[in-house]
């Protein structure tokens, strides 16, 4: 269910070396490859990529790109939200609720086929999954140049409906 995602995500960045390139792509891995393990709770997948020649590199309109990314996300779970007693009791209907897993990175290469066709299949998304623990980890995590991973629920008491899903995050794509 969902508590058990939330708190998977949240124990493994309670002990993620964020000190490392090496950390942090071992993170990455660890977050793509849970997940991975849990596709028959997938209901929605997006992506969103961007590629970036050279010179576009050399002005750091990749990290523009990265920053802008991992705002959007992150002002999409910082919303306060007091579920209401038929929110609650709708909560104990589906079981756990849902959890929002966010994965936002900033890889070297040429990688954008990885992910375009993610929220097509729960196949796709697999295989989306797979390729990014594995290009995290290339060059003992150089390749990652930067990652954010956000989650919601991150608290038991929380709980996150159908409805909350679907409102905060229209670019949600039913698999």
């Amino acid at each position: 269910g969902n508590w058990q995602v939330s708190r998977f995500v949240g124990d493994e960045a309670r002990r993620m070396d964020g000190d490392s390139a090496r950390g942090l792509a071992a993170f990455v891995a660890t977050i793509a490859t849970g997940l991975n393990r849990r596709r028959d709770e997938w209901l929605y997948a997006a992506e969103e990529h961007k590629t970036f020649g050279g010179g576009a590199v050399e002005r750091n309109e990749h990290e523009r790109y990265y920053n802008r990314l991992v705002n959007n996300e992150a002002a999409k779970f910082d919303k306060e939200y007091l579920p209401t007693a038929a929110d609650i009791e709708s909560a104990k209907q589906q079981p756990g609720g849902i959890c929002v897993v966010s994965i936002v990175a900033c890889l070297e290469g040429d990688v954008a086929d990885i992910f375009q066709a993610a929220p097509s299949s729960t196949s796709a998304l697999r295989d989306a999954l797979t390729d990014l623990a594995g290009a995290a980890q290339i060059d003992d995590g150089y390749n990652l140049y930067n990652a954010e991973v956000l989650w919601t629920p991150s608290s038991p008491d929380e709980t996150l409906l159908r409805e909350d899903v679907i409102l905060d995050f229209p670019e949600l794509m039913a698999l």
